[in-house]
């Protein structure tokens, strides 16, 4: 269960679910204000994303 006071952890999300998305978008946005730094070991589609980042966060696939 996703907690946003405490969003330590890995997560597994389908971008198709509607919750999981707005999981993944609460993430970003504890992550533009806690610092990117935070964000690491992310995957997209089973591929890897160097380093997050506002532009990422622009380009994130409706699905996948």
């Amino acid at each position: 269960m996703f907690n946003p006071r405490r969003p330590n952890g890995t997560y597994v999300l389908e971008l198709h679910v509607y919750e999981e998305k707005m999981v993944l978008k609460t993430l970003c946005e504890i992550a533009k204000f806690e610092g990117w730094a935070f964000f690491t070991e992310v995957l997209l589609n089973g591929k890897p994303i160097e380093k997050m980042s506002n532009d990422v966060l622009k380009t994130l696939p409706e699905y996948g």
